[in-house]
């Protein structure tokens, strides 16, 4: 609601005299601007959760267990149009080279 709320025509503009600024000014190439997007997924059951939020209004609050795995994936583009391969992050203590050989995405992993 408070991002919504801070769209304005104000910042609009202030946003592109940015980008001039330090953008189009400086002559960054377009391959050398990324853009990136981290997004959480708890796993599996979930147990029990609940909503609260008083009668009338917009705001409400999800509550659950603090006790639950969380898997994240984290999704990279270019402003020329390519994109980097998804990086799944997982809870784990190990890594086994068999999970790597069907990497069909030819991702990296450490």
């Amino acid at each position: 609601m408070q991002r919504a709320q801070a769209l304005n025509p104000e910042a609009v503009k202030h946003w592109f005299d940015l980008v001039e600024e330090l953008i189009v000014k400086t002559e960054i190439r377009r391959e050398n601007i990324y853009g990136m997007d981290e997004s959480g997924f708890p796993a599996g059951e979930q147990g029990k959760q609940c909503v609260i939020g008083a009668r009338g209004t917009k705001t409400q609050h999800k509550q659950g267990g603090a006790d639950r795995d969380n898997t994240t994936a984290i999704i990279t583009i270019c402003a020329d149009g390519t994109s980097l391969c998804p990086t799944i992050v997982m809870k784990g203590q190990g890594f086994k080279e068999a999970w790597f050989r069907d990497n069909v995405l030819e991702c990296s992993y450490v």
